[in-house]
């Protein structure tokens, strides 16, 4: 039976044409269609297409519609330069990308305020992937059926959406902007759909993930949401933010013919085919130094980011947040044999201590101080090390790891705990035992290993449906659906306690999850804190892994973490 208030939600809100529930908005009328316990609307226009005038321009909201929007499809996915994923033959790419996507449950929302939202921000390094590919079956059946609103949206990337001129005339981050239009957009229409803009939960995972933390610092948009959900990335991450992206702008610029002052640099941008971005960009190619080759990325641009991030955080509104890690972050990327990797099988049996310590020097970029501190700790096994014949590679996925993802995060984590913000810490190690990672050396949870549990990706690991897989799936869910409709972290009803400065405990995820004391990374985050930070001087840091000028910009004692 429905209560007085559902009835007034369904007449008020939802009508029917042809089957199909049609929402009126304040910008016009959405068809959308049924799917299971849910609705859902797909490809809704959000930002005015970015093209001509408006490419390299801020994004602009869509206007009012007169005619019944029929939102059964998705949108064009923004044009990208990189294609590494399979599946993106069976997506259509444009300019004309800033789409959106909702998806309500059929019933009624339980109080007059409406369902808690799930705003989700897909990852792709900043260059590639889109809303597209995440669904709406798997979203429908994890989320929907319990009561949760989601929103998935596409925004520019690459070139396109992070070119910068170093100054206010293309300032950058043109792709965050497209995300905080986004969120505006939400706020203004989710209410039509029966859901409550007050209960919105940001959630993202790798450049995703970065996003979210992005949205936790900007004032423009860390008021906007009351959670935010971090899986396996960070903006103090060098593939999310740093310098490079002014010195790749230059490359990109000459190597497309656009040079002169900003000014005439930013017409002549918007004068080329777009199909010249992609020639251009694979002309230039990838960033060695960052994860995936990923070049084009934020900037600290003083707009979006108008301080440094430590004086954004004290600043800030503390936004409880769940921040997260696997155990193996980089395992796909060292091991994969589809991207080249000199690691892949039957390679890795052939790497021995002298090339990991060659390795080490390279890294170094053959500064004898800087590697003498980096072989003492990663390449210096223990005596129960001695014999393991898989240590160089297992040492060589660790630093991989340590500097995109963990020291990166640990940074945020400390910064943010020192300004007393509520952060929910885990470490994910479950590891499923599927056919195409038989070859990998070292068995672990790897970078954006829940996503195929939550959303079914294909890409890069195929989903399976085993008894233990489903277990998982169901532990992973519940966890971010507890935290999106109450507040409450928890898992498998065990306690999750918040990390606190100078301890910090966290979440041990996997088919039997419990809280430990003490483990998450501790080693790796003091020997980048103490070892390289103070004793290596910062114009030698500066030639180094790009991502240890983000750890060097705040030195911390090491009884913070």
């Amino acid at each position: 039976m429905f209560s007085p208030f559902s009835l007034i939600f369904l007449f008020a809100f939802f009508t029917k044409a042809s089957g199909n529930p049609v929402v009126k908005t304040p910008f016009g009328e959405v068809e959308g269609f049924e799917y299971n316990t849910g609705n859902v609307f797909l490809g809704i226009r959000y930002g005015k297409a970015p093209v001509g005038n408006l490419r390299f321009e801020k994004p602009q909201k869509v206007d009012e519609w007169k005619d019944t929007l029929r939102a059964t499809d998705f949108g064009h996915a923004c044009f990208q330069t990189r294609t590494p994923v399979p599946n993106y033959a069976n997506l259509s790419f444009s300019e004309d990308c800033l789409m959106m996507n909702i998806m309500t449950p059929k019933a009624p929302p339980p109080t007059r305020e409406g369902y808690p939202v799930l705003f989700y921000i897909h990852g792709g390094g900043f260059e590639y992937r889109s809303a597209t590919e995440l669904g709406y079956k798997l979203i429908v059946d994890n989320f929907i059926s319990r009561g949760i609103a989601v929103v998935t949206f596409s925004y520019r990337l690459g070139p396109l959406g992070f070119l910068t001129t170093g100054d206010d005339i293309l300032a950058g981050n043109l792709g965050l902007w497209d995300q905080k239009l986004a969120m505006d957009f939400a706020h203004e229409l989710l209410p039509s759909f029966g859901a409550n803009v007050k209960e919105i939960t940001i959630a993202g995972v790798s450049a995703g993930s970065a996003s979210v933390s992005a949205f936790t610092l900007s004032p423009h948009t860390n008021t906007l949401f009351q959670r935010a959900i971090q899986i396996s990335g960070s903006m103090f991450a060098t593939y999310s933010i740093d310098d490079r992206t002014d010195s790749s702008s230059l490359l990109f610029f000459d190597a497309i013919g656009c040079r002169g002052s900003s000014k005439e640099i930013l017409k002549c941008l918007k004068e080329k085919d777009v199909g010249e971005f992609e020639k251009t960009a694979v002309a230039v190619g990838g960033d060695y130094y960052q994860v995936a080759g990923v070049r084009y990325h934020p900037r600290l641009d003083y707009d979006f980011f108008p301080s440094d991030f430590h004086t954004l955080i004290r600043n800030g509104p503390k936004i409880p947040s769940i921040i997260g890690l696997t155990d193996a972050e980089m395992g796909l990327s060292v091991f994969d044999k589809s991207n080249g990797s000199a690691f892949a099988a039957p390679n890795y049996s052939k790497y021995t201590l002298d090339d990991f310590r060659v390795s080490l020097k390279r890294m170094a970029f053959h500064q004898d101080e800087v590697y003498e501190h980096l072989a003492a700790f990663y390449a210096t096994p223990t005596e129960s090390e001695a014999d393991d014949p898989l240590f160089p590679i297992r040492k060589h996925l660790q630093i991989a790891s340590d500097l995109s993802f963990v020291i990166p995060t640990a940074q945020e984590v400390i910064e943010k705990l020192k300004n007393d913000w509520p952060v929910y810490l885990y470490l994910e190690d479950y590891y499923s035992n599927l056919p195409v990672l038989d070859d990998y050396p070292i068995k672990g949870a790897y970078h954006a290993n829940e996503m195929i549990y939550v959303f079914g990706l294909d890409q890069p690991l195929p989903i399976v449906g085993n008894e233990d897989d489903l277990k998982f799936r169901d532990v992973y869910v519940k966890m971010m659906a507890d935290f999106i409709e109450s507040g409450e972290a928890k898992v498998q009803e065990v306690q999750w306690d918040r990390a606190e400065k100078g301890y910090h405990r966290f979440m041990h995820l996997n088919l039997e999850s419990e809280m430990k004391e003490e483990g998450y990374f501790e080693e790796s985050v003091r020997f980048w804190t103490e070892n390289i930070v103070k004793k290596v001087s910062p114009e030698m840091l500066k030639h180094m892994v790009p991502v240890v000028k983000q750890v060097a910009s705040a030195v911390h004692d090491h009884s913070e973490f």
